[in-house]
């Protein structure tokens, strides 16, 4: 290959697009041919001792990781906490010999500066800038609105979430997170973990924390048995009053220790797990109620917790305070509105609502209504925050919203899911939305002004079952417990958090318009129900007619068949006597009719006759 000696190298340098190679033809395409050199780089001899030990075996196969060993370990960092600090400059920048204090100094220093040549040149630059600025306020009106007859339409923003903290059970013993209630004064929460495979021989501690510090625990509550509830009192937010495995009630003050300061009496309490204890609105706040699995709801005073002040047998057919408790069913949720201190709704074990309430004095008055809600357990029952006669239900696959007015079916209703569910809570500040936990460790955000479908998010937070769930009071906070023990600290985007202007007035349309088909419905089906009446009514008097004029048909036909006998009776009777009177004649006679030889007498129609006569 040789190159062109001709190019210049300065002109190679200025156009690299000029350069010329040339080469043979009969070296252009011919296969490259590579050539070896051996050569003995370094020699090692061998070593005879170590010879020696060699030894043959079998192959081995063994593998090597050539590149260095990764791990990827997730680590929390230490929180940084930012203040916000701020400073208000009143006055400044005198010099350090004049005293800002001293009055007299002050304005003859600002004498001495008002004299001075700079300080009105400075005076001149900034008069011409405030006249420029003067002019062009008076040109044209900077406080004047444009467009104002234009409607205003909010930004379309999507809907996020994202998870802020995790805390977790630093127990090595799996234990689940069955409660979770938050407090009333500042983010703090209360966490109720306990492990029902093993009543005994296993950690009561259930903790509280602080938001801002998911590594450890705020303080940890210690009662004597596993808890299986907690709430806090919403006017004092030391107090904690918990549900236990044994049955009983305790009563936690925060101030004095960890240890709680009261209890319920073992015969006096239920002889369940107590999966639910509420708070009610009383001026004193000393007054709560407790829900078991043994059917039975208690009311209790702080004051006297040796035994409940009233009760309720959550069976079919209350008789008074003798039931059988085999016929109670167990309690899963309590809902209590503080606006309504005698109503409250109990789901239960089987499936069913009661509505019940404390005006009356019999236990069997007290229930006012049962519904049929879900084929399950009723896991959640929660009370709208604004509009306190519609409440939800959650239980086997299927959320569904209710309404006083109409007890008897659902006003709307979710779609079934997959899996399970296993609680529902309402937004305490948006009144559309609400938040459902499933099996599966999602947890949907269904807004029922804005899509019915669908949830309008959804949050993969576990691969484990959420047990339970609850809100802050902001509306920002969502604190989810799971099967594992784990908590997870959700925050929602400001578009789920806060109503807009038109959102009560859409709900309040939507479930008076829901509440209103489904009475129409209702109604239709009560038309449908007594026209299928009339037509069975109908259908027997019909049948019954048939029957009547079928019985009259067969008299008459009996009457007949009965004169045809009693008249053929008498006609094979009139023929019988005669053939009698004949043998006796012709046996007077000395006839043999017995004889072959002898003919027969031949008897004409008027001997017959005179013999009748005879």
């Amino acid at each position: 290959m040789k190159v062109d000696a001709n190019i210049s190298v300065s002109h190679m340098d200025q156009n690299w697009t000029r350069y010329m190679v040339m080469a043979d033809t009969d070296t252009l395409r011919k296969p490259v041919e590579f050539q070896e050199d051996n050569e003995v780089q370094v020699t090692i001899p061998t070593n005879k001792p170590l010879q020696k030990n060699f030894e043959l075996v079998s192959p081995v196969e063994k593998g090597i990781q050539c590149t260095p060993w990764v791990l990827n370990t997730p680590v929390w960092t230490v929180h940084n906490s930012l203040v916000a600090t701020g400073v208000t400059h009143y006055e400044g920048g005198w010099p350090r010999d004049i005293d800002m204090h001293d009055e007299e100094l002050t304005a003859r220093y600002r004498r001495k500066q008002e004299k001075s040549e700079a300080y009105l040149n400075q005076m001149k630059g900034l008069g011409k800038s405030m006249e420029h600025a003067i002019l062009q306020n008076s040109a044209c009106d900077i406080y004047q609105n444009y467009f104002e007859d234009i409607e205003q339409h909010e930004l379309i923003e999507q809907f996020t979430s994202k998870t802020v903290h995790v805390y977790k059970d630093y127990l090595d013993a799996r234990r689940s997170c069955s409660y979770i209630t938050w407090s009333e004064e500042g983010l703090h929460f209360c966490s109720v973990h306990c492990n029902i495979g093993e009543l005994k021989n296993t950690c009561t501690d259930s903790y509280i924390w602080d938001v801002e510090h998911p590594n450890t625990p705020l303080q940890t509550l210690v009662p004597p048995f596993q808890a299986r509830c907690m709430e806090y009192n919403f006017k004092d937010g030391c107090q904690l009053a918990g549900g236990l495995f044994s049955g009983q009630v305790a009563i936690w003050d925060i101030r004095v220790g960890q240890e709680p300061v009261e209890m319920t009496l073992r015969e006096a309490s239920h002889s369940d797990v107590v999966t639910k204890v509420l708070w009610t609105g009383t001026k004193t706040s000393n007054e709560f109620l407790s829900g078991a699995n043994d059917g039975r709801i208690l009311w209790w005073d702080m004051r006297n917790l040796n035994e409940p002040y009233d009760f309720l047998n959550l069976a079919p057919k209350d008789t008074g305070t003798d039931v059988d408790p085999s016929k109670c069913f167990g309690v899963c949720a309590v809902e209590f509105e503080q606006t309504m201190p005698n109503k409250y709704t109990v789901g239960t074990e089987n499936g069913i609502i009661y509505s019940c309430s404390r005006k009356y004095k019999t236990p069997a008055d007290k229930i006012q209504a049962q519904t049929r809600a879900h084929t399950g357990p009723v896991y959640s029952v929660e009370r709208n925050p604004l509009f306190i006669k519609n409440y939800i239900s959650v239980g086997d696959w299927q959320t569904k919203i209710w309404t006083e007015d109409c007890r008897d079916n659902p006003i709307v209703w979710t779609k079934e899911y997959a899996v399970q569910l296993t609680c529902g809570i309402w937004s305490p500040t948006r009144c559309s939305l609400v938040f459902i936990c499933r099996m599966d460790g999602v947890m949907d955000a269904w807004d029922v002004i804005h899509r019915l479908d669908g949830p309008v998010l959804r949050i993969k937070l576990s691969d484990v079952p959420l047990l339970s769930v609850r809100v802050h009071r902001s509306g920002k906070l969502i604190a989810n417990g799971t099967e594992a023990g784990v908590i997870y600290l959700t925050e929602i985007s400001d578009n789920l958090t806060f109503s807009s202007a038109n959102d009560k007035p859409a709900l309040s349309g939507m479930l008076e318009r829901e509440m209103r088909r489904q009475r129409l419905l209702e109604a239709k089906i009560k038309e449908m129900k007594l026209r299928e009446k009339e037509l069975e009514r109908e259908r027997i008097r019909r049948q019954m007619r048939m029957e009547k004029e079928n019985s009259i048909e067969d008299e008459e036909q009996d009457l007949i068949y009965s004169a045809q006998h009693q008249f053929w009776i008498k006609i094979h009777g009139r023929k019988s006597l005669k053939h009698t009177l004949k043998g006796l004649r012709m046996r007077d006679k000395g006839v043999n009719l017995l004889k072959p030889t002898n003919k027969p007498t031949i008897f004409k129609r008027g001997d017959v006759k005179k013999e009748e006569k005879e």
